[in-house]
């Protein structure tokens, strides 16, 4: 996950900020699909219930970058 937010961030589509220990991702504004890109995650989020159940699933820590899992 680390890797993909990394060249996500490279090319432009997200960015980060590193607030204490955890690095919040967010669309980057400036990102010329931004709004479309946006909605498009929004809404296959809310059209698949497993999608739904397995985000309330994952880890709520962010975890060290690099550590094994």
């Amino acid at each position: 996950m680390q890797k993909t937010l990394d060249s996500l961030e490279q090319v432009g589509v997200v960015s980060g900020v590193v607030t204490g220990r955890e690095r919040r991702v967010s669309l980057n504004p400036r990102y010329f699909a931004q709004q479309e890109l946006g909605a498009l995650l929004t809404k296959m989020s809310l059209a698949s219930p497993e999608l739904v159940e397995k985000t309330a699933e994952l880890r709520r820590r962010p975890r060290r970058a690099g550590k094994a899992l």
